[in-house]
């Protein structure tokens, strides 16, 4: 079975862009401030890193 894989980024930009999907396997992107990160339903993993 071929299993997909998920990469989640972290980043402290210094200069405002846009973002833009560029993956047609992506669904969605957002750019939240950090205190939102923890408000928002994470993987366990990346919740406890």
């Amino acid at each position: 079975m071929d299993y997909g894989r998920y990469t989640t980024v972290v980043v402290n930009a210094m200069v405002p862009f846009e973002a833009v999907i560029s993956d047609p396997k992506s669904l969605a992107l957002e750019s939240v401030s950090l205190p939102e990160v923890a408000q928002r339903p994470l993987h366990p993993a990346f919740a406890a890193a």
